[in-house]
């Protein structure tokens, strides 16, 4: 049993041996692999943008934050001021008229959104008493006599 050099080789390896490559399956491959980066490219560039946006973002909120927190603390200052000013004017003697109640402030401003002339609005009522309205008459002309 003289066993031929090519069937030993094939016993004793456990690879087989190369098939012929096949040149357009090599190119396909190939440019799918460009077409894989390339998309792992740009999807990391989105993914730097969208973390820079994000940032901004934060940046943002934050300043929103802390200009709310200043315009609370301002007008909490205001309102303290205000009220020094009214005490102080109590003990002078002075007698302060009463603060417009919020129903009364937004009945005066839902008046002027255009369903009366302005000349014919009222100006609102003030703790009760009656409304105060403009004239409807426009004020006369003055006239230039010629010479």
């Amino acid at each position: 049993m003289v066993l031929l050099r090519a069937e030993l080789v094939s016993k004793l390896s456990p690879f087989e041996p190369m098939k012929p490559i096949n040149k357009a399956a090599t190119e396909k491959a190939a440019s799918q692999l460009m077409i894989l980066l390339k998309k792992a490219e740009s999807t990391q560039k989105i993914v730097e943008a969208a973390r820079s946006q994000w940032r901004m973002i934060k940046l943002e909120h934050r300043q929103a934050r802390k200009a709310f927190k200043q315009a609370k603390k301002a007008a909490r200052c205001a309102r303290k001021e205000a009220k020094a000013a009214a005490r102080n004017l109590k003990e002078k003697g002075f007698k302060l008229p009463k603060p417009l109640k919020p129903a009364t402030i937004s009945k005066f401003l839902a008046h002027q959104g255009g369903k009366r002339p302005v000349r014919h609005q009222a100006l609102g009522k003030r703790n009760g008493h009656a409304t105060v309205t403009l004239p409807t008459e426009p004020a006369p002309m003055p006239v230039e006599l010629q010479a």
